[in-house]
């Protein structure tokens, strides 16, 4: 091998380690790059922004390794939690001030609180006006209350800015382990009980007592009773004042002045209030009141009961097959029991679902329309229909079609009203005729009083309707008459 050989060689192999040292430079810096961002991310997961202080986060991973059954103490030795929670005064200094006069009263707390603790224990930001505080090793439970007394009294000194004078007081609940729970859960709670019974009699501190928890287990119970005793009582009223109306949903299958070919296909369930003084009181006076207390929820779950068994009783007398439609309030819809109450409906009567429509207004719907879009899917899987009522009232009803299964669209009784001589209204009648069918969505049309208006819309293309050109809204008694009148 020629000299000159070897010195190409020996340049190849120089330049192969001069790509090699570059390329090991650039790894060098990605890593250190992807390490920088790592400990960016940890910092951001794991430390309050407004104190740089450990978070919740970062607590809860402390307790599960502090308090596990391969941390043992030595001795006597034992560790606790303590909770300390900003008074009311903070909130309306939040609420009254610049947020930097805040922020550094927060600041300054979080490193008041680290001076006490010093190296016993950790200092914790878990939420936004409160702090926890985990000793790490506790002689005896004086211990904790000499250091809940220290937290307390520093908290009486007053914070000084030009033009205030600030004390923010706090309360201090705090729980010993293993002496008020052997693992970390149970210890949370404890201390938390602490903090709450601090709280309610306005204690600056307390250590965790096991009567504590009864008390509050007492609590508990005692204001389930109450609901529950209120529900009840609330049930009894709404039997003995409260009734339901059905008004019959036909389907018109030929339209003439003389001979008329329909069918019942079902009904609409109303409610009807009779109050024990002032006597009857309209559906548009007492439903908005009931809406606002809350107390929509439980006389909408008792008309669903009810309702359903009426339908129940409709079907006997009568070979066609019934089904019953039944109004949602806004407040009921996003009743985050209502599937749940829904189901136990359909398995105490043991009815087909199908044979049951619930109608929304489109105005609820547009309150939460994610929510209102699971709660269409959750009901329409246990084979439910789904109706929006009043149509064409709302004002974004085309955008959440698109993005709702809904089964059927009840035109308002306000188009239909003046539909036989109002151009507008015609004009709106016909392009929601027309985008249901386009949608595959059946249509009925609510509020028909006379022919001429049953004759447009049914020249439309609408056959489904509801009105008083039929029937009135009837007691159970006098719609199964109407039932076996019809045929």
């Amino acid at each position: 091998m020629t000299e000159e050989r070897l010195k190409i060689m020996l340049a190849t192999c120089r330049r192969e380690v001069a790509a090699l040292l570059t390329r090991n430079l650039q790894l060098e810096a990605t890593l250190q790059e992807h390490e920088d961002h790592e400990r960016e991310l940890l910092k951001r997961l794991y430390l309050d922004e407004k104190t740089g202080f450990p978070n919740h986060a970062y607590m809860y991973k402390d307790c599960r390794h502090l308090f596990s059954d391969r941390a043992t103490l030595s001795g006597g030795d034992r560790r606790a939690i303590i909770f300390i929670a900003l008074d009311e005064t903070f909130e309306l200094l939040k609420k009254s001030e610049a947020s930097i006069v805040s922020e550094w009263v927060l600041y300054k707390i979080a490193h008041w609180i680290k001076d006490i603790i010093g190296s016993r224990g950790k200092v914790y930001h878990s939420r936004d006006t409160e702090f926890a505080v985990i000793l790490h090793r506790v002689q005896n439970v004086d211990e904790c209350t000499d250091i809940a007394d220290r937290i307390s009294s520093k908290m009486s000194e007053i914070h000084r800015f030009p033009g205030h004078h600030i004390t923010v007081a706090c309360h201090i609940g705090f729980a010993v382990y293993p002496d008020h729970g052997m693992d970390a859960g149970t210890l949370l709670r404890s201390a938390d009980i602490a903090l709450s019974e601090c709280r309610k009699n306005n204690y600056a501190y307390a250590m965790f007592t096991y009567e504590m928890a009864e008390a509050l287990m007492e609590r508990i119970d005692l204001k389930n009773g109450i609901l529950r005793a209120l529900e009840e009582q609330a049930i009894e009223e709404i039997e003995s004042q409260f009734e339901l109306c059905f008004q019959p949903l036909i389907k018109v299958a030929s339209l003439s002045r003389s001979n008329t070919v329909r069918q019942v296909i079902g009904s609409e369930c109303l409610l009807r209030w009779n109050h024990p003084l002032m006597g009857p009181i309209s559906p548009g006076r007492f439903i908005p009141l009931a809406e606002e207390s809350g107390l929509i929820i439980p006389i909408g779950n008792w008309v669903l009961y009810n309702a359903t068994q009426h339908l129940v009783d409709f079907q006997k007398h009568t070979a066609n097959r019934l089904y019953m439609s039944v109004n949602l309030s806004p407040k009921q819809f996003y009743d985050p029991y209502l599937i749940e109450n829904l189901e136990r409906v359909l398995r105490t009567r043991g009815i087909d679902p199908t044979a049951i429509q619930l109608e929304i207004t489109e105005t609820s719907m547009m309150d939460d329309p994610q929510d209102a879009r699971r709660k269409c899917d959750a009901i329409q899987a246990m084979g439910m229909r789904i109706s929006i009522d009043d149509f064409g009232t709302g004002y974004s009803s085309l955008s959440y079609l698109k993005n709702l299964r809904v089964d059927s669209l009840k035109i308002d009784k306000s188009f239909i009203d003046d539909v036989v001589t109002n151009n507008q209204n015609q004009g709106i009648v016909r392009a929601v005729i027309s985008m249901a069918r386009s949608l595959g969505m059946d249509i009925l049309a609510e509020g028909v009083e006379d022919y001429d208006q049953l004759e447009f819309i049914h020249k439309e293309g609408c056959s489904k309707i509801q009105g008083y050109y039929f029937s009135k809204p009837l007691k159970s008694a006098e719609f199964i008459s109407y039932l076996s009148a019809a045929g």
